[in-house]
């Protein structure tokens, strides 16, 4: 009887997250069409004295646009030959493009050499003001703003190369993401491979121009981790996400809505799976909770402490959030949020909207199947951010393969249609 009961829970909780998941994918083709429309007009006014690059917001929406049509199509879609040479045609001819296009004297380039004298000197980035920014009044010196994790996989090729200019650093973000990919395809079931290896050009060779290599490993291996969770569970997944999350918690912040998406929809389905617990096993159901809370930011922090926690907070999180001073070290590229907020003059209510938004999407989390769920997070994170990221389109298109892969496993698993 309990047997029967919970395979009638289990397909009841397939069929939510299928409704839910299309309710989602229909609801985020309409928001992300406005926000195309909201980044177009920018692009065409250019209503706000201080902006710049408004072409990148157009980017980054259209893209993202691109993205929740191919997940809202049929999957017949994505598993056609012709559409695969398509986008692996077009993946080589966009990134061959972007490497022509790269500038020996980045501002990212002169930012990490400058970092790497830094620390050659031993001194504290996140308090030295001698890390080196570009602004629209010019260079200036002021503190690192990327976590810690974006510190030490570039200063190992550094320590190798024993230099660094624009050629050190694109090998070194082709390396670690050739090893994302190679994460992702290994994780993928085998007949599905080959739309994996479509995209390969996309998401080895796309983004060269920022140091994204480091955020693109941990989401991978967090991916490859559930992929293999959802065809059955370990007990090494568990820590084995505390390890990846907690050091992602140091890479860029892209991660940071992947690491709440997870700890919410965890807990919360865990509360659903013993929704009616004696009263004393609801004390000791918190426990495993509080450590998937506390075990992952426990250990960014003690990462941190090389630098001092608070310099790594104040320079990096509380910095992207505060509009007017990242503006004082930084070009202000508008974003769809923060573009509306500042031609509004309501500044002020950014960091609130912003967290807002990100909230509401991790809350409904466990409305959907967590690869999923991760990939709304993150688009609703590329909104709201304070500038356009097109540094994270690869990173979607990661998280958008490991969606589809997980629909599947779950449709073959439970029965689940589309």
């Amino acid at each position: 009887m309990f047997r029967e009961r919970a395979i009638g829970g289990a397909r009841v909780g397939v069929m939510t997250e299928v409704r839910a998941s299309s309710s989602w994918r229909g609801g985020g083709l309409v928001l992300l069409a406005l926000a195309l429309a909201v980044a177009t007009v920018f692009w065409w006014l250019r209503p706000i004295a201080s902006g710049s690059g408004y072409a990148l917001g157009v980017e980054t929406t259209a893209v993202l646009l691109l993205v929740w049509a191919a997940w809202s199509a049929r999957p017949s879609l994505m598993h056609g030959r012709g559409m695969l040479l398509l986008v692996a045609a077009t993946g080589t001819a966009a990134s061959a493009a972007r490497a022509l296009g790269l500038d020996a004297n980045a501002e990212v380039v002169r930012t990490y050499r400058s970092l790497f004298v830094a620390l050659g000197q031993g001194r504290n980035p996140y308090t030295c003001e001698c890390i080196v920014h570009d602004t629209p009044l010019g260079v200036r010196l002021g503190d690192f703003n990327y976590p810690p994790a974006e510190i030490w996989p570039y200063q190992a090729v550094h320590a190798i190369a024993r230099h660094w200019d624009i050629a050190v650093m694109a090998f070194a973000i082709v390396g670690l993401n050739a090893v994302a990919f190679a994460l992702l395809f290994a994780a993928t079931p085998g007949r599905r491979r080959m739309r994996v290896l479509a995209f390969l050009p996309l998401l080895v060779l796309w983004e060269l121009r920022t140091t994204i290599g480091m955020t693109m490993v941990i989401t991978a291996a967090v991916v490859a981790v559930l992929l293999c969770g959802a065809r059955q569970e370990r007990p090494w997944h568990r820590p084995a996400l505390w390890i990846l999350l907690g050091v992602g918690l140091l890479t860029k912040f892209a991660v940071l809505p992947l690491f709440a998406v997870w700890w919410w929809s965890t807990t919360v389905r865990r509360a659903r799976a013993d929704a009616a617990p004696p009263p004393g096993r609801r004390a000791r159901a918190l426990g495993p909770a509080a450590s998937d809370l506390a075990i992952p930011i426990g250990i960014a922090l003690a990462l941190c402490l090389p630098f001092g926690v608070a310099s790594v907070v104040r320079g990096t999180l509380l910095f992207n959030v505060d509009l007017d001073q990242r503006s004082q070290l930084t070009t202000f590229y508008p974003n769809v949020v923060s573009g509306l907020t500042t031609w509004g003059g309501l500044e002020r209510l950014y960091p609130a909207i912003a967290l807002g938004a990100l909230a509401v999407a991790v809350l409904m989390a466990p409305r959907l199947r967590m690869l999923a769920a991760m990939l709304v997070a993150t688009t609703v994170f590329m909104i709201v951010s304070p500038t356009p990221e097109p540094q994270y389109l690869p990173m979607v298109l990661l998280l958008f393969l490991g969606a589809l892969a997980e629909r599947e496993l779950a449709g073959t698993a439970a029965g689940a249609p589309h």
